[in-house]
């Protein structure tokens, strides 16, 4: 069962996201930005890091840097709003292995299936097998165009 950390500051979003990734048999946890995100990191030992950008932009930096420090092969994927999609080229400079886009806010079921079709598109083509796995036959019917 893949282990999922989205570091991020807003509860709602959270809530939604830990309810996508649990209904796919994903542990699921989440820590806010900064010291708290490190600390959730070396604790919890996630196959799959999720940073949502949007709600983390002056830690941003600061966490890849701490996580990757702790963990060189740490799986860090980003979300970002349609706004920061000019950041894409800095989210991989930073050790991100790919980017997601995301609104900035959940809003409805929809929203939170198009986070998802997109995790399963990323973990496939990173060969990420402890995803894939668990995801390959469970996947919503929404069709995502992805970056």
């Amino acid at each position: 069962m893949p282990k999922v950390l989205l570091i991020d500051n807003d509860e709602d979003f959270q809530n939604k996201l830990r309810k996508g990734f649990e209904d796919y048999d994903n542990e699921f946890d989440f820590a806010l930005p900064g010291d708290a995100g490190l600390t959730k990191y070396k604790d919890y030992i996630p196959d799959l890091v999720l940073i949502n950008y949007c709600h983390c932009k002056k830690d941003a930096k600061m966490m890849f840097d701490q996580i990757l420090r702790f963990d060189s092969t740490a799986c860090i994927i980003v979300l970002l709003n349609d706004d920061e999609k000019n950041l894409i080229s800095e989210m991989y400079k930073y050790g991100a292995r790919s980017t997601i886009s995301s609104p900035k806010k959940l809003k409805t079921d929809k929203d939170t299936k198009i986070i998802m079709d997109q995790m399963f598109e990323v973990c496939a083509e990173l060969k990420f097998e402890e995803c894939v796995g668990c995801w390959k036959t469970q996947r919503f019917s929404s069709t995502i165009k992805f970056n």
